[in-house]
C-alpha cells in the first residue's frame, strides 16, 4: 500500500509504528490512540503536501490532482489516503497470519482450488470479526429481536460466515451456488479494497 500510495520506504517504521498503536486495545493502547491519530492525519498531510510540489506516478498523486480539481476537499482527500494506507496495511496483515494459522492447523486446503481456496480462508478466518455498529433508521425486527429506531447494531462477520443454513460445515454444498461470505461486508458498505484484496 505504501508503494502503490508513493509513501517513501524512510516513512514506513513511523507510520507502522502508529498505526499499530491505533489499534492497541489494551488500556494503555486506548488512552494513547488520540496521539497516534494526531500523528497520522500529520503524516498524510505532510505527505500530501509534498505530492503537491513533486507529484509522482502513484495513487496520492493522482487524488491529489482530483482534489485541486474541486471534486474532493482537503479533508476529503487526507481520509481516502489514511483510510487506503491503514486498511490496506492493518487488514492484509492480520488476514494473511490468521489464512496461515488455518493452512497450517486446519483442513481448509483439501482438494480446492487457488481461487476457493482463498475464499473459503477469507470466509473462516476474517481478520475483522465484527462490523462497524450501524443506527436503525426505522423500528424493525430481526430474527425475533426488535431493533428500535435510534438503537445501534453490531453484526458479526464472523459468526454470519459459519451460519449453518447457509455454509455446509461438511465441506458439500446441497446446491450449485456457492454462497458468499461476509468477509468484505456487503452492499453500500462493502470493503473498496475487495477486489483488490482478491487479486
Amino acid at each position: 500500500m505504501s508503494s502503490l500510495l508513493g509513501a517513501p520506504v524512510a516513512d514506513r517504521p513511523a507510520f507502522d509504528a502508529a498505526v499499530t498503536g491505533l489499534f492497541d486495545m489494551t488500556p494503555q493502547g486506548v488512552r494513547r490512540r488520540g496521539r497516534h491519530v494526531l500523528t497520522l492525519i500529520q503524516y498524510m498531510s505532510s505527505l500530501i503536501e509534498r505530492k503537491r510540489e513533486v507529484p509522482g506516478q502513484d495513487l496520492l498523486s493522482a487524488l491529489v490532482q482530483v482534489e485541486q480539481s474541486g471534486e474532493i476537499s482537503r479533508t476529503e482527500l487526507i481520509n481516502l489516503g489514511l483510510a487506503l494506507l491503514m486498511a490496506g496495511y492493518e487488514t492484509t496483515a492480520h488476514q494473511l497470519s490468521l489464512a496461515i494459522l488455518e493452512l497450517l492447523t486446519g483442513d481448509t486446503a483439501d482438494g480446492k482450488s487457488v481461487e476457493a481456496l482463498v475464499e473459503e480462508l477469507l470466509r473462516k478466518t476474517p481478520s475483522t470479526p465484527v462490523s462497524f455498529p450501524r443506527v436503525a433508521t426505522e423500528d424493525l425486527v430481526l430474527g425475533g429481536t426488535t431493533v428500535c429506531q435510534g438503537e445501534a447494531v453490531i453484526v458479526s462477520l464472523l459468526h454470519c460466515n459459519h451460519d449453518a443454513e447457509v455454509f455446509c460445515t461438511s465441506g458439500v454444498r446441497t446446491n450449485a451456488r456457492r454462497p458468499t461470505h461476509l468477509t468484505f461486508g456487503h452492499g453500500a458498505h462493502r470493503c473498496v479494497g475487495a477486489p483488490l484484496a482478491c487479486r
